[in-house]
């Protein structure tokens, strides 16, 4: 058996944490989104969103289909903070994509409250095998060799 420190344990529930906001996402994504989330950055000053010139064009050169994790938050936080009559050129068509974007931010949440509750789960089972005296930078023993 090797023997982790609580730094490494802590090094590996952020790899995991990335590798969860990187994984493709696996839910629906409704088909226009992209364009509206380009609408929505041209109406934003850059200043509001701060989002990497290079992060936007692989974003906006993406299919609704190959959006990783990350960008689902990104996306709606960046639509939802944009007033809707910059997006859309009529109430019913706003309300009627607003809606799907809403069940989009609702799942997406979930999706980030579960993963991060497992990894909490996951963290003060590891924790329980430190010692008291080796909870900061001491070694637990892991079950991987």
């Amino acid at each position: 058996m090797s023997r982790l420190s609580q730094q490494e344990v802590d090094q590996q529930l952020e790899a995991e944490l990335t590798a969860f906001y990187n994984a493709d996402y696996a839910d629906f994504v409704p088909a226009g989104l992209i364009q509206i989330f380009k609408d929505a950055i041209f109406a934003t000053a850059p200043i509001k969103h701060q989002i990497h010139v290079a992060k936007l064009r692989r974003i906006f050169e993406s299919k609704e289909t190959e959006l990783i994790t990350g960008d689902i938050g990104l996306i709606v936080n960046v639509i939802n903070s944009t007033r809707l009559d910059w997006l859309y050129t009529d109430i019913e068509s706003a309300l009627n994509m607003h809606e799907k974007i809403e069940g989009l931010a609702i799942r997406y949440n979930t999706d980030v409250a579960m993963f991060k509750k497992s990894l909490d789960t996951k963290r003060r089972t590891l924790m329980q095998l430190v010692s008291p005296n080796l909870r900061n930078g001491g070694k637990i023993i892991s079950a991987q060799a």
